[in-house]
C-alpha cells in the first residue's frame, strides 16, 4: 500500500507539470499567441492538439472527412471537412511546434536516472537520425537530394531517457553539419556514441576537450598508422584480416589516423563474429534490394575500428564494441516513430497539414516516451525488471487518448490510468531475455565504475 501512495504522488507530480503544457487553458493561450485561434469557434485549442496527435492515428493516411469523424466522436467537436481543411495553415504549424518545444523543455526537468549517479559517465548521449522521402505535392518546405524529403535528427540520453534535441529539416543536409552544432552543449562526464555520418577528428577532439568521453567507428578510407620508432607503418583493413580470428579483438598501440597522422589516446580493433559478419550481409542485401545498385558498393566489412579516448583502467579493448552497441537504442526509437506511430506514412496532401501531422506526431511521441522513461526507472527502482521501450510505447499509445482526456477533465482519473497502464507494463512489458546477447542495461552494469568525489 505504501508503494502505491508513493507511485500516485510520483504521478500526482508528473501530471501537474504535463499540465502546466498541456492544459486547456494553456494551450488557448498559446494558440491565441501565435494567432492560430483569433477569436471563439468551433474548434478548440485542445481539440485540434488532440486532432494532430493521439486522434489522428494514421492520420496521415486519413481522409478529412475520417478525421472530421474522429473529432465529433471524441471531442464532440462538429466540423466540415472544408472547415478542417481551412484549419491547416502556416499559423497551426507555428502552434504545434511551440507546443512541441515547450514540451521538450519539460520532459528534460521529469528525467530520473536508470543507474545510480556513481558511474563513470553522467551521461550516455546517442545522436542519429532518420529521413524519408515526400510526395511531390508537397514542394518547398522540405527537399531532398532527388525531390521532397525531410530528416529528423535526434539526440537523446538513454540513462535518463532525456530527448536532448530535436531538429526537422532537409533530407539533403550533411549529418556531420548538424553534429558540429552540437558540440557546445557538451558537459564533463557526457559519453558521445554517434553513426559514422557524424564522424569528424575536430568534432571528437573538441568533445575531449571539453572532458568528455567518445566511442566513435573510423571510415574505411581513413588511414591507419602505427608509429614503430621514426616511421610510421600503414595499416590496411586486410592487415587486421590476417592477424585476427572472427570475434577477436586488438588495441594499436601508438596509433594515428588520416593522412595527417593524427594521434588517437586508443584505437581498437574488432572482428565480427561469423554470426555478426552473415547478420550484416543479410542487411546490405536488403537495403541492396531497396536503394538500388548505387548501394551495392558499400559491402560490409567484417573489421571494425574504433577509436576512443575512455582510459584502459574503466573499460578494457574487449568492452568497446559492446559499449559502442548502445548507439543502437536510438533504433528501438526509431521503430516505435515508424512501425507504431507511422510518422513517415502520408497520402498526398498540402504542405502545412503534412506538418500538422509531423509534429503532431512528434508530440505523441515525446508524451509517450516521457511517460515510458517514467514507467522504466520506476519498474527497475521497485522490482528490478528491465523494461521492453517497444513493447512500452505499444501499449502507451493505446493509452494515450484517454490520457488527454482524464488529463483535460480530472487529475485524479488521470492518475488512475497511470496506475492501471503501471500494471499492465509491469506484466507484460518486460524485455526478452536472450542468454547469448547483454542488453542495454546489462551492457552499462557490467562497466568498472568510479566513486563520487
Amino acid at each position: 500500500m505504501k508503494t502505491s501512495l508513493s507511485l500516485q504522488e510520483e504521478w500526482h507530480c508528473f501530471l501537474d507539470g504535463l499540465r502546466s503544457v498541456l492544459s486547456c487553458e494553456e494551450l488557448e493561450h498559446m494558440a491565441r499567441d501565435h494567432q492560430f485561434i483569433q477569436r471563439k469557434g468551433k474548434l478548440r485549442a485542445h481539440d485540434f492538439v488532440a486532432l494532430c496527435t493521439f486522434l489522428q492515428e494514421g492520420g496521415g493516411q486519413k481522409s478529412l472527412v475520417q478525421l472530421c469523424s474522429a473529432l465529433a466522436l471524441k471531442q464532440n467537436t462538429s466540423l466540415s471537412a472544408e472547415g478542417l481543411h481551412q484549419r491547416f495553415h502556416e499559423k497551426a504549424v507555428s502552434f504545434l511546434k511551440a507546443v512541441f518545444e515547450k514540451l521538450l523543455i519539460h520532459q528534460t526537468q521529469e528525467a530520473r536516472r536508470l543507474c545510480p549517479r556513481h558511474s563513470l559517465f553522467l551521461r550516455i548521449r546517442i545522436l542519429d537520425s532518420t529521413s524519408f522521402q515526400l510526395p511531390p505535392e508537397i514542394q518547398g518546405i522540405y527537399e531532398g537530394c532527388t525531390g521532397p524529403g525531410v530528416k529528423i535528427q535526434l539526440e537523446y540520453e538513454w540513462l535518463e531517457g532525456k530527448v536532448l534535441h530535436v531538429d526537422v529539416e532537409d533530407a539533403r543536409h550533411h549529418d556531420a553539419a548538424y553534429g558540429a552544432s552540437l558540440l557546445s552543449t557538451i558537459q564533463e562526464g557526457d559519453l558521445c556514441l554517434k553513426d559514422l555520418g557524424y564522424f569528424s577528428l575536430e568534432g571528437l577532439q573538441a568533445i575531449h576537450d571539453a572532458g568528455a568521453f567518445y566511442i566513435s567507428r573510423l571510415k574505411h578510407n581513413v588511414g591507419i598508422y602505427q608509429k614503430e620508432g621514426d616511421r610510421f607503418r600503414k595499416w590496411e583493413p586486410e592487415d587486421f584480416l590476417a592477424v585476427l580470428q572472427p570475434g577477436e579483438t586488438m588495441e594499436l598501440e601508438h596509433a594515428y589516423v588520416s593522412g595527417k597522422k593524427v594521434h588517437q589516446p586508443r584505437l581498437i580493433v574488432y572482428r565480427l563474429t561469423e554470426e555478426q559478419e552473415r547478420q550484416k550481409e543479410g542487411q546490405w542485401k536488403q537495403k541492396a534490394k531497396q536503394k538500388g545498385a548505387a548501394y551495392v558498393t558499400r559491402r560490409p566489412h567484417p573489421i571494425y575500428v574504433y577509436i576512443t579516448n575512455i582510459p584502459a583502467i574503466y573499460t578494457s579493448l574487449h568492452e568497446i564494441h559492446t559499449l559502442y552497441s548502445l548507439r543502437w537504442q536510438i533504433e528501438v526509437v526509431f521503430k516505435t516513430w515508424k512501425s507504431l506511430f507511422h510518422i513517415h506514412r502520408f497520402k498526398p496532401m498540402k504542405g502545412a497539414r503534412f506538418q500538422c501531422h509531423l509534429y503532431g506526431t512528434l508530440i505523441a511521441l515525446l508524451i509517450s516516451s516521457t511517460v515510458m522513461f517514467k514507467m522504466r526507472e520506476w519498474l527497475y527502482r521497485k522490482q528490478k525488471k528491465e523494461l521492453s521501450e517497444y513493447k512500452a510505447m505499444s501499449m502507451i499509445k493505446e493509452f494515450g487518448m484517454d490520457l488527454f482526456q482524464a488529463l483535460w477533465c480530472s487529475e485524479a482519473l488521470a492518475v488512475q490510468l497511470l496506475l492501471k497502464l503501471c500494471d499492465i507494463i509491469a506484466q507484460h512489458g518486460k524485455k526478452s531475455r536472450r542468454y547469448t546477447k547483454k542488453s542495454a542495461l546489462d551492457i552499462i552494469e557490467s562497466l568498472v565504475i568510479m566513486p563520487v568525489s
